[in-house]
């Protein structure tokens, strides 16, 4: 056997003819650092298969290469597989080459599986491909029985393409970006085409209920979006497609246009996540979506638009930012976030983005810190990404001046982040010396990051700790020395806090909270530092600081809080910061967690747990009803996170179920009436907090309030029944109805709504009997709903608006019903009527429609001037009455310009607009005064205003009565109750929510008058004159 040495140092000496045998060994030795056999095999490969000048031209260009060892030993494989293709090779080529082959383990395995295609990928390396060009070349992939597999050859060699132009310059960071994004989008569309075809032929074409094709969008979000893709990057997407309807039917039938594109989205899905001997396409993260996780996959624009516009959070906008349609109907993905750029950068913000970007960022560290702790801390400072003054940063301080600004700034709204920075640069919001900061940083930090997930395939952001890996990062950059490299990240980093600090503010560390909680109760640094987080009351803040963190006993235990408590207290403290009443909710978190027993077991999943503690905060602050009943049952937590009923969207027929399975099998009143409680109790929470998190708006809850109030009646009166059954025969002529007035009447309960409720019974023979029957029903209904029992009462019952009033019977004939109507009822117990329904009947639903028809031949009248002037001098009075009672304090019931304006209106509409109402019959007050705009009985914009300011009075109503379940209509005095009030609504202070009301009820008021001459206009051509 020859010796290898001595073959290499002949092989060396005949390609390098100038130098000596010990200046060729010197020359190897100093460039092919150990382990050198491979190194002196691939030399000797070269020497066999390629002319001298070539073997010298590769020897050389791999020496002066990132890492010569591993290049050359790749590329004498590549020789191996095509050694012609070598031969003539030029300088360019080598170099690109042997600066891809430096990159890492991952380049150097793809490339090899694309051998025949080596002086492709470097000569395209140099120039950008267009989208034509991507789309016609993936299109020839559908040709032949490859399948998939071609199209992942195909994307395999596109990303080696781009791979080395990264490692070879030839492109700069942000060209590097835009065509990986390109790539990306060009293989999603291609994808989400067949699996939409695939889908045609089984199901037929999507439709829309109007006929027109159901199109489709992928919006692509985050980096995506933003057309700044890494190697190794998730993509972000959502789908969407135009508009419900119906597939035209094929091999499997037909199927709603949803559920066809659920299944087209899960099959892009499938295709481009699985993995195959190619790897996989992409990891795609659909969690961006409404709900998350636990949303559907894809909805129609106006389910997209619906949800943003009810719950969308400042977090999602700063997500929409970067929002863009990549595959599909650009047109139609476009058209949906036209719709949403009122969301996304509003005119005027509520919430501060700065706000929530800084928790957002606070958590942030929390994790790194938490995940880092026992491994290496040092870690943390190293992410490029997530650690302070990284890449996250850097889009933090973009996005939020951008929602900041681009309200009343188009200029400014780029997906891109470096457009972006320069675009703030140009209109001002950035200085010279930030946008300078900012841009280098943001290169630097994307070409370390390609760097470090080229080495090994995978997302990396870490820079490596070990000297040896750190020095070869630093070559792939360019760098001699990896101290130069860590002193420029070190500065980027530093002139990145520098801005994020100026536009953010600093983050908090969860080293102050334990300073917090190391402090005795009252003391001077730990209340100065409460009081600078909003807390109005910071010396009880702290007590409940250390009550959660210790317990309630008198002296402050010397060890130190449970490490769950610890990772709590930030968070908590983020949370509480940016809700309605950071010390009230303070207090009952705290009480709350007491209440469930095992606080550290709460902590631990609360702070794991973002949602959940959302939810408990957002409670505990704008709820003491609420609290007080998760206190008493925390068994309803379980219930709340794990069943989703927070997010199941109930009709009334499903809350009457629920009722009906409450009682259902139970063998004595006390218990059906004990369970029904417990629905009752359930219930209300469910639709209170649903309320609180906006994922139901006010309409919406009122009548789940209406739904469940009637669904209790009907097991009421059920339960009633059972009861009497033994003390009267069973007579099916015993006719009888339960009439339901007021907001009972109108579907418009709200929290704390008792109901106005009256018996009406059928006449026949034996009428007495019937009497005492339905009596007696009347009298154990009204017992059970009302009575005060060991679980509270069900409902305040108000029987009053009878006829008769108190001191008529508990029960009315029909006949004696009509002849009241006829004879002796007042305008104001007609009016009272108008929004009267039947609730439950029996033993034969028919009575009860006997008893809604005679209430509105009843109530039907011709316009009258009198009927409009006796309104108005009741609405009058009844403001008077207000103002004896309140003073100057806002009523937003029956004070100047409130709620009884607009319900008035809608009264009177009823009353004289006979047939032409009959749509608006069974709705509430806004949908009878949108058929009185129908119907020409209100001019559009009168109409307009009296909805919009009812709408407006109606959710402060109920974010005032949410907090206690009572029925109140005047603004509190009381300046947290006030204050609370205002900024769970949104408004800053008191200050702003008062000025809101005041111009809320002169719009209301100017309407009502407006509408009561509009409807007095036809009696009053007669005697003329004005009405007000």
């Amino acid at each position: 056997m020859p010796d290898p040495g001595k073959t290499l140092r002949n092989v060396l000496l005949g390609v390098f003819p100038e130098l000596s045998p010990d200046s060729c060994t010197e020359l190897f030795l100093r460039h092919f650092p150990p382990p050198q056999e491979r190194v002196s095999r691939a030399i000797e490969i070269f020497a066999q298969l390629l002319p001298r000048q070539i073997v010298r031209l590769l020897v050389e260009t791999c020496a002066a290469s990132p890492d010569p060892g591993a290049a050359i030993s790749c590329l004498s494989e590549l020789v191996q597989a095509t050694p012609s293709a070598f031969r003539g090779i030029a300088l360019e080529q080598a170099r690109r080459l042997a600066l891809f082959l430096s990159g890492g383990a991952f380049p150097r395995e793809r490339i090899l599986r694309h051998a025949g295609r080596v002086f492709w990928l470097v000569d395209e390396s140099g120039r950008m491909f267009s989208r034509t060009e991507l789309e016609k070349e993936i299109a020839e992939t559908r040709e032949g029985d490859a399948g998939w597999d071609a199209l992942r050859v195909w994307h395999d060699l596109h990303l080696m393409r781009i791979a080395v132009a990264d490692c070879a310059c030839t492109l700069d960071i942000a060209e590097i970006t835009e065509q990986l994004s390109l790539l990306a989008e060009v293989t999603i569309n291609e994808v989400a085409q067949r699996q939409a075809q695939a889908l045609r032929e089984r199901y037929g074409n999507p439709l829309q209920q109007d006929g027109a094709d159901a199109e489709w969008c992928v919006i692509g979000l985050g980096k995506l979006g933003g057309s700044e893709l890494n190697f190794r990057s998730d993509v972000d997407v959502m789908f969407v497609y135009s508009a419900d309807g119906y597939s035209t039917g094929g091999a499997s039938g037909a199927v709603p246009v949803a559920q066809w594109y659920n299944r087209w989205a899960e099959g892009v899905l499938s295709v481009l996540t699985e993995v195959s001997s190619t790897g996989l396409l992409y990891r795609v993260d659909t969690r961006l979506r409404p709900d998350g996780q636990s949303g559907a996959l894809v909805r129609s624009i106006a389910s997209y638009v619906h949800y943003y516009e009810q719950r969308g959070e400042v977090w999602e906008r700063q997500m929409l930012v970067k929002a863009r349609p990549v595959a599909g109907s650009v047109r139609m993905g476009q058209e949906l976030l036209d719709f949403l750029e009122s969301f996304i950068y509003p005119r005027s913000l509520v919430t501060s983005p700065r706000e929530e970007i800084h928790r957002v960022k606070n958590r942030i560290l929390q994790h790194l810190e938490a995940k880092t702790a026992s491994s290496n801390p040092a870690n943390a400072e190293r992410n490029l990404k997530l650690g302070r003054g990284g890449l996250r940063d850097i889009e933090f301080v973009v996005q939020c001046l951008q929602l900041v600004v681009g309200g009343s700034d188009k200029a400014v709204r780029e997906r891109n982040t470096l457009a972006a920075i320069r675009k703030l640069h140009q209109r001002g919001v950035l200085s010279d010396n930030e946008q300078k900061a900012l841009d280098e940083a943001y290169r630097l930090f994307r070409r370390t990051e390609h760097r470090l997930q080229m080495a090994t395939g995978q997302p990396s952001f870490v820079l490596p700790s070990e000297h040896d890996e750190l020095s070869l990062l630093a070559r792939r950059m360019g760098y001699s020395d990896p101290r130069a490299l860590t002193a420029d990240v070190e500065a980027a980093r530093k002139a990145v806090i520098s801005v994020y600090d100026s536009v953010l503010g600093p983050p908090e560390t969860g080293t102050e909270i334990g300073q917090i909680l190391s402090l005795p109760a009252g003391d001077s640094e730990a209340i100065s530092k409460l009081a600078g987080c909003g807390f109005r009351n910071p010396e009880a803040a702290h007590r409940n600081l250390l009550h959660l963190a210790f317990g309630h006993g008198d002296m402050v235990p010397v060890s130190a809080p449970s490490q769950p408590v610890l990772r709590l207290v930030p968070r908590l403290m983020d949370e509480l910061r940016v809700s309605a009443n950071p010390d009230r909710g303070l207090n009952n978190v705290e009480r709350m967690l007491r209440a469930f027993g095992a606080v550290d077991s709460f902590a631990d999943l609360l702070s794991s747990h973002n949602a959940f503690l959302n939810l408990l905060v957002t409670i505990a602050a704008r709820s003491e009803a609420l609290t007080e009943t998760i206190s008493r049952d925390p068994g309803l937590v379980d219930w709340m996170l794990y069943s989703g009923v927070l997010f199941a969207e109930r009709h009334p027929e499903d809350v009457d179920l629920e009722s009906r399975a409450a009682v259902a099998g139970l063998p004595s009143t006390e218990l059906r009436t004990a369970a029904l409680h417990s629905f009752r109790k359930r219930e209300n929470l469910r639709v209170g907090v649903r309320f609180l998190l906006s994922l139901a708006n006010e309409e919406e809850t009122s009548e789940q309030l209406t739904a469940i109030a009637e669904s209790v009646v009907k097991r009421v009166v059920s339960i009633a029944a059972r009861s009497l059954a033994g003390a009267y025969a069973d007579n099916p002529s015993y006719q009888w109805a339960i009439i339901g007035l007021g907001k009972l009447g109108g579907r418009e309960m709200n929290f704390g709504s008792d109901l106005d409720i009256f018996f009406i019974h059928s006449e026949d023979q034996g009428e007495s009997q019937c009497v005492d029957y339905v009596t007696s029903l009347a009298q154990e209904v009204l017992r059970l709903l009302s009575e005060s029992t060991e679980y509270g009462i069900l409902y305040e019952v108000d029987t009053r608006l009878r006829p008769e009033g108190k001191h008529g019977p508990l029960s009315l004939s029909i006949d004696g019903f009509r002849e009241y109507l006829r004879k002796r009822a007042a305008q104001w117990e007609r009016q009272a009527l108008t929004f009267s329904r039947v609730i439950v009947s029996g033993p034969q639903p028919h009575f009860g429609e006997v008893v809604e028809e005679a209430v509105w031949n009843a109530i039907a009248v011709k316009p009258a001037r009198e009927i409009i002037e006796s309104a108005l001098s009741m609405r009058l009075r009844m403001q008077e009455q207000a103002q004896s009672n309140y003073g100057t304090r806002q009523n937003i019931k029956t004070g100047f310009g409130g709620l009884v304006d607009a319900e008035y209106i809608a009264q009177l509409g009823r009353m004289i607009g006979g047939v032409r109402l009959w749509e608006g019959r069974k709705g509430n007050t806004t949908t009878t005064l949108e058929c009185m705009q129908s119907a020409g009985l209100l001019p559009d914009r009168v109409a307009r205003t009296l909805m919009d300011a009812y709408s407006a009075l109606r959710r402060i109503q109920m974010h005032l009565r949410v907090n206690d379940y009572r029925a109140h209509n005047v603004l509190p005095e009381d300046e947290d109750a006030i204050l609370t009030l205002a900024r769970g609504l949104g408004f800053r202070d008191r200050s702003d929510l008062s000025v809101h009301v005041e111009k809320v009820t002169e719009d209301m008021r100017g309407a009502f008058l407006l509408a009561l001459e509009f409807l007095a206009a036809a009696s009053m051509k007669a005697s003329g004159g004005s009405l007000v």
